[in-house]
């Protein structure tokens, strides 16, 4: 392991300037270009298909700290105080320097776990705060830790990073849109940078076909499509890049030498809206009650909702139809099957 200057300076040191180093908001471009913000325009940006950079948010909302303390202690609590000391020495860009592969695997889901935690709370701080939402909002509860280590140490080792208990955490992603996973379609991607982030190493969205329809099979789309040269990101510690869910993204195939460290949440400004029926069994934690004594039920607000309730009576009653389509031993009912359909996801650019 080497001493001096940390890959984590190296990188601040190179890629900062004056655009990088001010604190206003950027609608970033892929030639690199960036137009300035006010933080009342972000989720309107986005919500027109652009792709925000938010310098030092993490840093203005006063969590960039407790994030990283959270962080180490939870590499400490998997691989000993030892180890964690230093990884905090090297930076988290190195943390591959320090761990084996048992060790990556557990400090990174100790580190998911640990962040779940405040996660509610900073995307309330974040939206009110540095993003100027004002009123109330729903947080998605699906918080996640993404860390990529080098491709020389997760190629030999691929089948582990995507195991079911590491997919979420340390694989990588082929471009998808976050609805095509179970995230409300209406769903503002944050995305948050604990250390250093690269281009080389980051994640790439597709412009060209945002407000298009593009073909897929699960989570993943054909391979022979085109998608249009991606937007590449580079960020500091602390900066946070806001984007519509429904943007097409994938993570960077990590060709550095350099563990890319970033922490995932999304909130919707208005009633989630859920791809499936099936979806809206997913919690979304109501803002006003987030930080309070009330805060275990805000995960409970969105399934009283009037939306909720009706689909709830039409799935019981999906069930009922197809009971009596099977005693009847007919054609199904199809008309009845129709008007029972989930429709809030039937046009996926208009909500």
């Amino acid at each position: 392991m080497n001493g001096g200057e940390s890959a984590t300076a190296r990188s601040d040191r190179r890629r900062r300037s004056p655009s990088a180093a001010g604190e206003a908001a950027a609608v970033l471009a892929r030639d690199g270009g960036q137009r300035p913000l006010d933080a009342s325009e972000v989720v309107p940006a986005t919500r027109a298909g652009a792709v925000v950079l938010v310098p030092r948010a993490l840093q203005r909302a006063g969590f960039f700290d407790v994030l990283i303390e959270a962080t180490f202690a939870a590499i400490g609590e998997a691989c000993g105080a030892a180890r964690a000391d230093e990884c905090r020495r090297l930076g988290l860009e190195r943390m591959h320097e320090v761990l084996d592969l048992d060790g990556i695997e557990a400090a990174v889901q100790a580190i998911d776990r640990r962040l779940a935690i405040p996660s509610p709370r900073l995307m309330k701080t974040l939206a009110h705060g540095v993003l100027g939402v004002q009123g109330s909002f729903y947080v998605y509860a699906n918080s996640r830790v993404r860390f990529m280590v080098p491709q020389e140490i997760v190629r030999p080792n691929r089948a582990r990073f995507h195991s079911r208990a590491n997919r979420l955490q340390l694989g990588d992603y082929a471009p998808h849109r976050d609805f095509w996973e179970g995230v409300p379609i209406n769903a503002i991607n944050l995305w948050m940078a604990l250390g250093p982030v690269e281009r080389d190493n980051g994640m790439l969205i597709y412009p060209d076909v945002w407000g298009k329809e593009v073909m897929h099979e699960g989570i993943s789309p054909p391979k022979d499509q085109d998608f249009g040269a991606p937007l590449a990101l580079a960020l500091e510690p602390g900066d946070v890049v806001v984007f519509d869910g429904r943007q097409l993204h994938a993570t960077a195939v990590n060709l550095t030498s350099a563990t890319r460290a970033v922490l995932t949440g999304r909130f919707c400004p208005e009633l989630p809206v859920a791809p499936t029926a099936e979806m809206l069994e997913r919690a979304s934690y109501w803002s006003p009650l987030i930080g309070t004594r009330f805060e275990r039920f805000a995960g409970a607000a969105t399934k009283m909702s009037w939306v909720y309730a009706v689909e709830r009576l039409k799935r019981r009653a999906n069930r009922a139809v197809g009971a009596l389509e099977r005693r009847l031993g007919d054609e199904p009912l199809r008309a009845l099957r129709q008007a029972l359909r989930y429709r809030r996801a039937d046009r996926l650019f208009d909500a």
